[in-house]
């Protein structure tokens, strides 16, 4: 095998490595990026059982007392708002809630981040 073939085949493992570490996502319009780490992943998983499940399912679309949450970053619109499906629409859902939803406005920065990371794996 030549040096340069090699060398390729060494930069494609590792930018394949690389985006597997780390995946952004960026809405068209979107503010936020999505930085999806494990350790965010997990943060959000707890707080999304602490704050949120009660309401919410996150393995389907039906509603409990608040709208289902599966693939909610992947469709067009947001259930009850009807607002795109960004993570600053979901942000400000959380902070300034659309209809019977309470305020999370609480929450610092990093901890809706990680949730909105949560909900990116759904």
């Amino acid at each position: 095998m030549s040096k340069i073939l090699r060398l390729f085949v060494l930069l494609l493992l590792a930018f394949i490595l690389a985006s597997c570490s780390v995946a952004e996502e960026e809405k068209s319009g979107s503010k936020i990026i999505i930085r999806t780490t494990e350790s965010g992943i997990e943060a959000g998983s707890k707080l999304f059982v602490e704050k949120c499940i009660f309401c919410h399912d996150r393995k389907s679309t039906k509603t409990l007392v608040g709208p289902g949450l599966l693939g909610i970053l992947n469709k067009s619109e947001l259930p009850t708002s009807k607002k795109p499906a960004t993570p600053e629409n979901i942000e400000n859902q959380l902070r300034n809630p659309y209809k019977d939803m309470p305020s999370f406005d609480y929450l610092s920065d990093e901890d809706v981040e990680n949730i909105i990371q949560y909900l990116n794996t759904f």
